[in-house]
């Protein structure tokens, strides 16, 4: 079964012999690093800008000493990380698993079969009080009979169980992929046309398929053109289950799978050796205390035979899904990346963020070896007047320019005087501007009074300037932000020079040489 402390044991030690395989790169201290996680850290950043390996490399060693520091300290078995992370993992493992059986299973399977449409008729037998054999046996017998030369519409009259075969004669008239159950489409789209199916079972059910015709459908789109909607429509179909159940049969040989007979009777004969081992695989025993287990975590909460198919299946599927680091490279990089990207946050947090936060004195003494250098530059105090219409605009302004002009208020009876009540045409706002911050001022004349009447994004706009200020010292409220920015980035700077002693760097120059020598061609 599917447990995290063996999932994380899995990893560590395969991260120390993916280590001892590939080529080390860095050393840290104890830590290694090899070339392949460098070079998945190169092209991430390439695709976001032009990043050279030597500049790479800068970021590098910083970002990797700070991971090496958050797992000295623990972080890695915090409870809140780990479970972040095994979420994650959880669900993106299940995606992968999907996408695996989707694209190796049934995706080209559906594309070929919605390249066609099929015309058929069926016959239903009922499954009744769970008697399968007699069902099978009558389903088989019809599909003699038909076989036989019987007409097998009349047929379907008088011996199918949907009591509209006996209007219809079991007639389904055309359809394609995904319009009937899996199983159903399966023996459709396998049978010729003429010809009658074997006997399959759909749910509660048996039929046998008559195909009367098939033709070409109207499918253009090729396969790449066709994948994100045959992905969605798989994914919401009874084939994934389906598929998942035979793709974990086909895992029973690779991890030597062996079923316990005699316990399986005694599990569905309801016996109390709840202990003894339903089946093993890969060092692993499952017994019946862990099948009532999942099935007390199922909808239908009973005991029965695909229960147990189904237990089987999911225990198989999760044993391989917790190999995927060993065996998807792109997976375990991408969890890797996910879980040292929560260290990161919490160590970083702790020593820089949270710590120039708390660290009042520390902020003050900061602030006050820069305060010469906490300065505002040119500024201005001005009421923005944006209007809809030029006409409004003119009349506004004179009226400001008259009677308002740098006084910092609003004429009286602003917005009912201009406007008509139902429609707006103008809004306001004032605004310490500072110079070469705004688009709208630094097109006006920095001086008190009205500006001239500007057209800017399809309105026209002026500016009463109440004050232009002269550049000048912040005080410590003012210059909080910028500080505390400050203080974090001197936080994080001495602890990266302290990082650099505690984790001595040693880079491999012949590693580091091809790696050049790679990227250069």
């Amino acid at each position: 079964m599917y447990h995290s402390r063996r999932l994380m044991l899995i990893i560590c030690t395969f991260c120390q012999y993916s280590i001892a395989m590939e080529p080390v790169l860095m050393q840290a201290g104890p830590y290694k690093f090899g070339a392949d996680d460098f070079e998945y850290v190169y092209h991430k950043n390439r695709r976001a800008g032009n990043q050279t390996l030597d500049e790479c490399l800068a970021l590098y060693i910083p970002y990797k000493l700070k991971i090496a520091a958050a797992k000295d300290a623990g972080l890695d078995t915090l409870s809140e990380i780990t479970a972040e992370w095994m979420q994650y993992r959880d669900q993106l493992a299940a995606k992968c698993m999907e996408d695996t059986i989707i694209n190796q299973y049934l995706l080209r399977e559906a594309y070929d079969r919605s390249r066609y449409e099929i015309k058929a008729a069926y016959i239903r037998v009922n499954i009744r009080e769970n008697d399968t054999l007699t069902a099978y046996n009558r389903i088989r017998q019809i599909r003699q009979r038909a076989l036989a030369g019987e007409d097998f519409g009349e047929l379907a009259a008088d011996c199918s169980d949907d009591l509209s075969a006996k209007i219809n004669k079991g007639q389904l008239g055309w359809f394609t992929v995904f319009r009937m159950d899996y199983p159903f489409e399966t023996a459709a789209y396998g049978t010729p046309a003429g010809q009658v199916s074997a006997p399959v079972r759909t749910g509660t059910e048996y039929r046998i398929i008559k195909i009367i015709d098939r033709r070409l459908s109207e499918q253009e789109m090729s396969l790449e053109e066709a994948r994100p909607l045959l992905k969605q429509k798989i994914a919401s179909s009874d084939r994934l289950r389906i598929a998942m159940e035979a793709y974990a049969a086909k895992l029973k040989p690779k991890y030597r799978f062996t079923e316990n007979a005699v316990s399986l009777e005694n599990i569905f004969g309801n016996t109390k050796n709840a202990n003894r081992p339903l089946f093993s695989f890969a060092r692993q025993e499952f017994s019946a205390a862990d099948f009532g287990k999942f099935v007390a975590s199922q909808p239908a909460r009973t005991v029965t035979e695909q229960a147990y198919k189904q237990f089987v299946a999911c225990s198989l599927l999760n044993y391989e899904s917790s190999r995927l680091e060993l065996d998807n490279k792109v997976f375990r990089e991408t969890t890797g990346e996910f879980l040292d990207g929560l260290l990161l946050f919490a160590i970083t947090d702790s020593v820089v963020w949270s710590k120039a936060t708390r660290d009042s004195a520390g902020l003050t003494a900061f602030y006050k070896k820069r305060a010469r250098s906490c300065k505002w530059g040119k500024r201005m105090d001005a009421t923005i007047y944006y209007c809809s219409d030029a006409k409004v605009a003119e009349r506004l302004h004179r009226t400001v320019k008259n009677k308002n002009e740098g006084l910092g208020r609003l004429p009286d009876g602003l917005f009912t005087f201009f406007c008509d009540a139902t429609s707006p045409c103008l809004d306001t706002v004032r605004r310490m501007l500072p110079k070469g911050a705004n688009t709208i001022a630094d097109r006006v004349k920095w001086k008190k009074g009205c500006s001239k009447i500007l057209e800017w994004n399809g309105k026209f706009v002026f500016l009463d300037v109440h004050a232009v200020l002269r550049p000048a010292r912040k005080t410590f409220e003012e210059a909080r932000g910028e500080a505390l920015s400050g203080y974090q980035d001197e936080l994080e700077s001495k602890w990266v020079e302290q990082l650099k002693k505690q984790y001595p760097v040693t880079i491999d120059e012949k590693v580091w040489t091809d790696l050049k020598r790679k990227y250069a061609e």
